[in-house]
């Protein structure tokens, strides 16, 4: 028996066998129970569930074959393979629970809650290209200096041929995160008074017209 525990592929195949499953029943409770009181970390929780711990546990069944010199060669692709994955899917998750934790249950005219979503997606794919970067230069061995280097000439190309069009929709939205007015209330410009009565990237006026 010692002999058995002595091999370097039991006990993370004893971690897949046993604790995967066991894993899987405790994080499917957890999960029930925050849906049934409406948590927002019930999605994160979820994907941890259905893709960290499989991709995780085939991850460390292909890694043991990197132990066996002959065998190495094979599956060190789709070892990497395993392992890039296993990075995406936590740095999903944890994008995820900070989501949930920063806008999950905000307060009622917070600067939370007035962020326009599309900052947030932003803020989001700007975070999954860096960590992309990352998986690509820890795993893969990728030049990350050059692939910066690429990303950020480009991104300065397509920011000066398209500034003059996404400028006006930029200062609407940070003109929707102020929020120095909410629908209902009156405005009086050079033209006249009236009352908001929609807010979209511009805003949109009734008649003017004078309160009763």
């Amino acid at each position: 028996m010692s002999g058995l525990t002595d091999q370097p592929w039991f006990w993370p195949v004893l971690a897949v066998v046993v604790g995967l499953p066991i894993a899987l029943l405790i994080l499917n409770e957890i999960q029930g129970v925050l849906r049934r009181r409406g948590s927002a970390f019930a999605k994160p929780v979820g994907l941890i569930r259905n893709w960290l711990l499989p991709a995780l546990a085939v991850y460390l069944l292909l890694n043991q074959f990197n132990h066996d010199g002959a065998k190495v060669g094979e599956h060190a692709t789709w070892a990497k393979i395993a392992a890039t994955v296993v990075g995406f899917v936590i740095m999903l998750a944890l994008l995820s629970g900070a989501n949930a934790a920063l806008f999950g249950a905000a307060a009622e005219g917070s600067w939370r809650s007035r962020l326009p979503g599309i900052f947030i997606d932003l803020g989001r794919l700007i975070l999954i290209i860096l960590g992309i970067a990352l998986l690509l230069s820890w795993v893969w061995g990728a030049n990350l200096g050059g692939l910066i280097a690429a990303v950020g000439v480009t991104s300065i190309v397509i920011g000066l041929a398209v500034q003059n069009a996404v400028g006006p929709v930029i200062s609407g939205l940070l003109l929707l995160f102020e929020q120095p007015f909410r629908i209902g209330d009156w405005l009086e410009t050079k033209f006249g008074k009236g009352r908001v009565v929609e807010v979209l990237s511009l805003i949109h006026i009734s008649e003017p017209t004078r309160p009763y």
